[in-house]
């Protein structure tokens, strides 16, 4: 039972005909947030005749057991789940936030994709994702990655504002590349080194300009 339940992917992704994998990147953490749309329409159980319709369950049915039980994010470590619904639809959110050194062996990773590379050094942090994406169930599934953090290189699709998106569809699902290194200093401790440094110039070029001469006249006034 349990290795049933902790299978989240594959069991999220099979039934979302509209979903969103989302990361954000921050204070040497990662905040991971699932949202899935599932049409009602394809829970096909026939419940009418049962005794308990409330908690009959199909044997081929894989989405009433992932709208009401635990999913894990890690070995033993549970989403924070959040399931809504309207006439038409349930809405699912799963959250977890990784210590940057757990992020690797998150079940998001390691089911879905074929080539997982993850570095999480001093300076930075490094995602490659490559291969065969094995959670596409739907037309789409958009991957983002949120930071405030400076980021070095990436190869996202679109990039708006801190956000960098990646779309997975059937053109690309059998060949994903997604790259993003990251380094663990926010645009504004970038900025003010920045400014720093251009401070410093500033200074030295008016020392060397105004006040140096000017030192070198009086000396020499002095002397004479």
């Amino acid at each position: 039972m349990k290795k049933y339940l902790i299978m989240v992917l594959i069991l999220l992704m099979i039934c979302g005909c509209s979903n969103e994998y989302n990361l954000t990147i921050e204070n040497d953490k990662i905040i991971e947030d699932i949202d899935v749309v599932i049409p009602k329409s394809m829970i096909y159980a026939n419940v009418e005749n049962e005794r308990n319709p409330e908690t009959y369950v199909e044997s081929d049915d894989q989405i009433t057991p992932f709208l009401k039980n635990d999913q894990y994010a890690l070995e033993n470590k549970k989403y924070n789940k959040d399931v809504t619904e309207d006439n038409d639809n349930y809405y699912v959110n799963l959250n977890y936030v990784y210590q940057s050194d757990e992020f690797v062996n998150g079940r998001a990773l390691t089911h879905c994709f074929e080539n997982i590379t993850y570095e999480n050094e001093r300076d930075y942090y490094l995602i490659n994702l490559s291969g065969r994406f094995y959670c596409l169930y739907g037309e789409n599934t958009a991957i983002n990655i949120k930071t405030p953090n400076v980021v070095k290189d990436n190869n996202a699709d679109k990039v708006i504002n801190n956000t960098y998106t990646w779309v997975i569809d059937n053109d690309n699902v059998n060949d994903v590349s997604i790259s993003i290194k990251i380094l663990k200093k926010t645009r504004i401790e970038s900025y003010f080194l920045i400014g720093l440094i251009a401070l410093s110039i500033v200074t030295i070029a008016i020392i060397s300009v105004i006040v140096l001469p000017r030192i070198i006249d009086r000396k020499k006034n002095n002397e004479i």
